[in-house]
């Protein structure tokens, strides 16, 4: 859940904060709703994700950028990887963000 001190603590990464339960996915909607159903959290599902997607319009992926570092950047132990079509450009930024720099292993469905 988000708090002001996850907020704080984490310099805005509560803005898009998937910590142990961190789901990335690839693939389209049959991607984003195969990694819903893991129970786990997906960048969609947090503060920036639904303000990003309430804004209804087709962002380029640049501007998903930010967020998408700051939650792989929140990832905590293990975290899960949804593969359902080519692997784009954000999700290896997420996945070497979290394997690399912050150690966090992946599971992948």
């Amino acid at each position: 859940m988000w708090t002001t001190y996850g907020f704080v603590a984490t310099g805005g990464a509560g803005l898009a904060y998937g910590g142990s339960r961190t789901v990335i996915w690839t693939g389209g909607e049959a991607g984003l709703n195969a990694a819903t159903q893991t129970g786990g959290r997906v960048l969609e599902r947090t503060i920036a994700g639904w303000t990003l997607r309430a804004l209804g319009k087709e962002f380029p992926k640049a501007v998903w950028a930010v967020p998408s570092a700051l939650f792989a950047a929140s990832a905590r132990g293990t975290a899960t990887a949804v593969c359902r079509g080519p692997l784009g450009w954000t999700f290896q930024m997420e996945r070497f963000i979290m394997t690399k720099l912050k150690s966090v292993g992946i599971n992948y469905r």
